[in-house]
């Protein structure tokens, strides 16, 4: 079935997925997983799913604005092209020490298993890092380690402090 123009969907007490195929807002209650499309997304989970299951939440393309719910979420990443330097997502709520950012792990061309360092520069040296500009609350990702200036992938982590990603390691993962 396709349902079109829906704003707000409540899931059932099974394993629940949404996916969107054009551009949207959309709020959701109790859904274990929720696909965006290639455009720009506005996706907002409230609620808290029971035990220790993860609402899995994929902007797609676009420029998104990413909210998971009051449990904990993972905001998963297949391409780099789906939160980009150009078209980076924005993650309003990301909690260290209940959310993780999930990266497929063969995006990363790199050595390594991806640095975290910090504010500093990227080393262009081959190895895959990850910095974060507290002011700006970027959070950038050179996968290919190629470059000092460029990445692959960027999004803003708002409320996140660089106190807070580099006391904590179980914030992002690669899958």
């Amino acid at each position: 079935m396709v349902l079109k123009a829906v704003e707000s969907v409540v899931g059932s007490s099974g394993s629940d997925s949404v996916v969107l195929m054009a551009a949207g807002n959309m709020l959701s209650v109790n859904v274990e997983t929720v696909t965006g499309s290639s455009g720009a997304d506005t996706i907002t989970l409230t609620g808290t799913l029971t035990g220790t299951t993860a609402a899995v939440i994929r902007g797609g393309g676009g420029t998104d604005k990413l909210t998971g719910g009051s449990g904990p979420n993972r905001f998963r990443y297949t391409a780099a092209a789906e939160s980009s330097p150009t078209a980076k997502d924005t993650l309003t709520n990301f909690t260290i020490g209940r959310d993780v950012i999930e990266i497929l792990a063969s995006l990363r061309s790199g050595s390594g298993d991806g640095t975290f360092i910090g504010s500093a520069a990227f080393s262009g040296k081959g190895a895959c890092q990850i910095r974060f500009n507290d002011s700006s609350k970027l959070l950038e990702i050179d996968l290919d380690g190629k470059s000092t200036k460029k990445a692959e992938m960027a999004m803003t982590l708002t409320g996140v402090k660089l106190a807070d990603l580099q006391a904590n390691n179980g914030w992002l993962s690669w899958s």
